[in-house]
C-alpha cells in the first residue's frame, strides 16, 4: 500500500474478519489526505509486514475489549471538546447503540 503526496495515516486497528468457510486478519486504516479528507482502507495479510503480524492478536484482542467498552458509554458522556455541551455526534437518548 502507497500513500499519495499529502495523505497520511491517522489510525490503524486490527480486526478479525470471518465467514463460513473463510477468515481473515486485515489492518484497518485511517487516512486522511491534504485536503482533510477521512478515507478508511483495508491492509491485507500480504501487505502486512512481520512486525504487524507478530503483534496482530494482541492489537485485535485490545481494539475488541476498547470497542466493546466504548459501546457502553452513555449518551451524556459525549461532549464537545470546545464547549462540554453534547456533542453532534453524540446519540439521542434512548439510542446510544450500547445495546447493540
Amino acid at each position: 500500500m502507497k500513500l499519495a503526496k499529502g495523505e497520511m495515516i491517522i489510525t490503524a486497528w486490527a480486526e478479525y474478519a470471518s465467514g463460513p468457510g473463510w477468515s481473515n486478519t486485515p489492518v484497518w486504516i485511517i487516512v486522511r489526505d491534504g485536503n482533510g479528507k477521512l478515507e478508511e482502507r483495508c491492509i491485507q495479510p500480504d501487505e502486512q509486514s512481520g512486525y504487524v503480524m507478530d503483534l496482530y492478536r494482541i492489537a485485535a484482542t485490545v481494539h475488541a475489549e476498547f470497542l466493546a467498552r466504548v459501546k457502553t458509554l452513555k449518551s451524556a458522556q459525549f461532549k464537545d471538546a470546545s464547549t462540554g455541551q453534547p456533542g453532534p455526534r453524540a446519540p439521542k437518548e434512548g439510542n446510544d447503540r450500547a445495546a447493540e
